[in-house]
């Protein structure tokens, strides 16, 4: 599905009725919300909620604009747009590495739209930036490449990355013009970088889970460890045996730690209020 927010077509997958949940999906070659979120999807409508997953601007489906600034900045506001456009009015956000930044960045500048945040390998402005991620942004892709990041780097177990999403992340990343697209999309710090101070983080009131892979190399424990310290209302559970994918290397224990996180904020309100 597509709809204009903000003079931009933003594609779109959506399960379930009930309460809306946006998805925000990483940065990695290739990725889309569908790659990202394909089990997790069907997993929140059966939550009892409306599941949401946008691809952000210049990924996906969704829209290249000409002269568009990509910055968490400017993604957060796309996401607001979104929002807007679907009448969703405030919304649960759960977001993996990038799409956790930027729901942090939307938290930060219109609270007013965020009823809760799930963070999973998200960059902490507190804690070095890894290698690891600088070298996913000159990324050349083929099949092999695609392979060996996706079973190497994203997991532990690389049994959980089946032949089907090396696939199509490989064909996403290898269409005309891609890899150029995709090295020019992150070639500022503006892209890159978490746009909050520690004191930005501090003021961010609304409640919050963090689900950290204790072995995630793209954006290392250290940085999930320190959000929970930031994040006033934080609950954070840290994985063993996991990297940067908890909601696809240990599904089942992501899906069961969203659906009592989610609940306990249900239980938390009163007539009227946010908890």
């Amino acid at each position: 599905m597509k709809i204009k927010a903000g003079g931009v077509s933003i594609a779109y997958e959506e399960a379930g009725t009930g309460d809306p949940v946006v998805l925000l999906h990483g940065s990695g070659p290739g990725v889309s919300a569908r790659a990202n979120w394909d089990r997790t999807l069907t997993a929140v409508a059966d939550m009892g909620y409306r599941a949401i997953a946008p691809d952000f601007v210049g990924f996906g489906a969704s829209d290249r604009p000409e002269g568009y600034v990509y910055s968490s900045e400017n993604w957060a506001d796309s996401i607001a747009d979104l929002i807007d456009a679907l009448g969703l009015g405030p919304v649960h956000l759960v977001g993996n590495s990038m799409g956790g930044r930027i729901a942090l960045t939307l938290a930060a500048k219109a609270p007013e739209r965020v009823r809760s945040l799930t963070l999973m390998g998200v960059l902490s402005p507190s804690v070095p930036r890894a290698q690891t991620l600088t070298n996913l942004r000159s990324f050349t892709p083929s099949y092999d490449a695609m392979r060996t990041t996706l079973r190497e780097v994203f997991v532990v177990n690389p049994d959980v990355v089946d032949d089907d999403l090396v696939r199509a992340r490989f064909e996403a990343s290898s269409r005309p013009g891609e890899a150029e697209h995709y090295r020019a999309m992150f070639s500022t710090p503006e892209a890159n970088l978490v746009p909050l101070t520690e004191d930005d983080l501090r003021g961010i009131d609304v409640p919050a889970l963090i689900v950290q892979g204790r072995e995630d190399r793209v954006v290392p424990v250290e940085n999930g460890i320190s959000l929970g310290m930031l994040l006033p209302r934080a609950v954070t559970v840290l994985v063993s045996a996991c990297g940067h994918w908890v909601q696809i290397e240990h599904a089942d224990l992501f899906e069961s730690q969203l659906k009592a996180f989610l609940e306990r904020y249900e239980a938390a309100r009163t007539p009227g209020e946010k908890p």
